[in-house]
């Protein structure tokens, strides 16, 4: 069998398992971001741990189960040896079977080492990243052609859906890479599938997956559950998903982001969510709901009134700060010197700021309103 060494030296000498970045010995433990785990790991691996922790340090064997990434193969066994450094009470436990997923490296006198799953002092079932027993479901199964991020995500996404393990944050944090960047099939799937789910915690990272790709139907839950979400345990998470990354600048979107923004029955946080993604988006059809903003008595809510109309006249795409280069209808020298997103600047000269854009919608809603 090939020894794996997972063994921290601390004299003189260095941390023996692979690691992206210093550990900070002592310090706070801090999950490991997928791109320095696939960058530092030539193996990931699904494998179960037998053998037991003893005074804090584990001997045992790593049986490889499934090779998602590199060169072994199922039943390979790899003699395992770890010790934490003695600055709590050592544990003992027996490992009884544990699964999970390793990432793994050779170096070159052909030693593997573990590429901790969590950098810093901590336990040795912090290392990897805990996996169910039992069979996978055929859902959480990846197909042919599926990458390696794709394959990591369902191993993570079947754990976290059966809540396994419980309190694991890092669990989630690695699933929060793909929030956003939903373009694999799986991840969409997976993530519509928890939004459906009956369990709380696993809803809510459903919800916000899908709020993050700009998805209109959990846009509509969140309209029409917002009362029942926001006093769940995720409902701040949520709103903060629909405030900073909720860019779907389609009609059917603006429709809901618009009553949501503007309407005096909404939750404080989810106003105010709402007002930040249609400032973002600020499409011709966001323009009736953000002019509506400038009479809110929150001086937030008129400062995205304001940025939101100076962004669409003067032709600032999506994401950017700066104007389109070309020419634009509706910018002028004017527009371009009304134009702030800060509530203090605002607050400091409302009637420059505000009148402003409040005279700008007059003088030329009746154009915008009209189809194009």
């Amino acid at each position: 069998m090939s020894k794996i060494k997972a063994v921290l030296q601390w004299s003189v000498g260095t941390v023996v398992f692979a690691s992206a970045s210093p550990v900070c010995f002592g310090g706070p433990a801090s999950p490991s971001t997928l791109d320095s785990l696939l960058t530092d790991a030539s193996e990931v691996v699904v494998a179960t741990v037998e053998g037991s922790i003893v005074n804090g340090t584990a001997v045992g064997n790593l049986v490889v189960e499934r090779v998602l990434r590199g060169e072994l193969r199922p039943g390979s066994a790899l003699q395992l040896t770890w010790t934490r450094r003695p600055t709590v009470q050592p544990m003992s436990r027996p490992l009884h079977k544990d699964r999970g997923l390793f990432f793994l490296r050779k170096d070159t006198r052909g030693y593997w080492s573990i590429v901790p799953a969590t950098n810093g002092n901590v336990e040795f079932d912090m290392l990897y990243f805990f996996l169910p027993s039992g069979p996978k479901p055929e859902e959480y199964r990846a197909g042919p052609g599926a990458t390696i991020e794709e394959k990591i995500f369902l191993e993570l996404a079947w754990a976290a859906s059966v809540g396994w393990p419980p309190d694991r944050g890092a669990v989630y944090d690695l699933l929060g890479v793909f929030r956003g960047h939903l373009n694999s099939s799986a991840a969409r799937r997976t993530f519509a599938r928890f939004a459906q789910s009956n369990v709380e915690s696993i809803q809510a990272l459903g919800l916000r997956a899908l709020i993050a790709e700009g998805d209109v139907g959990a846009l509509e839950r969140v309209a029409s559950e917002q009362d029942k979400l926001m006093a769940s345990s995720f409902g701040r998470a949520i709103a903060q998903d629909l405030r900073f990354y909720f860019r779907n600048a389609e009609p059917a979107a603006v429709r809901i982001l618009g009553p949501l923004a503007t309407s005096e029955n909404i939750r404080g946080e989810v106003r105010i969510a709402a007002a930040t993604a249609l400032a973002r988006v600020h499409t011709r059809e966001s323009l009736p709901y953000l002019a509506g903003l400038l009479g809110s008595p929150d001086l937030v809510l008129r400062t995205l009134g304001v940025g939101g109309m100076a962004m669409f006249a003067n032709n600032v795409p999506i994401n950017s700060h700066h104007p389109a280069p070309g020419d634009w209808p509706y910018r002028t020298e004017e527009t371009i010197a009304h134009s702030t997103m800060d509530p203090n600047t605002i607050g400091r000269n409302e009637s420059y700021y505000v009148g402003f854009w409040k005279n700008w919608w007059f003088q030329n809603k009746e154009t915008l309103i009209t189809p194009p």
